[in-house]
């Protein structure tokens, strides 16, 4: 399978680092653990400065949950170093929206808007 996954990506010019991979069909329903880990590795993604990654797993994390303000979040950052600012901006006013801690959302909405501005 390996070997497919790899021959998918050079096709398709994708990097072959271990959570930058297609986006695959996903059933209806996941693992707690399954967006946990999901979650995690957008973090991971971001903090690395895999912006295209980290947005397509919180994708699939809204796929199987549109209510999980920490893939709002994630995908927001994501969204924000692709220099996608809108987007960034709409996906973290929805993580606002639904949690309770929203000094960190309105902290990154802030930062993208001063990102706006300078481009």
């Amino acid at each position: 399978m390996h070997w497919l996954r790899r021959s998918w990506r050079s096709c398709h010019g994708l990097s072959s680092a271990p959570y930058s991979f297609p986006d695959l069909p996903l059933q209806m329903t996941a693992s707690p653990q399954q967006v946990a880990q999901w979650i995690n590795s957008a973090h991971a993604a971001n903090a690395g400065g895999d912006f295209e990654a980290a947005a397509n797993f919180c994708r699939r994390v809204l796929k199987v949950d549109g209510g999980i303000p920490e893939a709002w979040y994630n995908l927001g950052i994501a969204m924000r170093g692709l220099g996608r600012c809108n987007p960034a901006v709409d996906a973290l006013r929805r993580a606002q929206t639904l949690t309770a801690d929203v000094a960190e959302a309105q902290n990154a909405i802030r930062q993208t808007g001063l990102m706006q501005m300078r481009m």
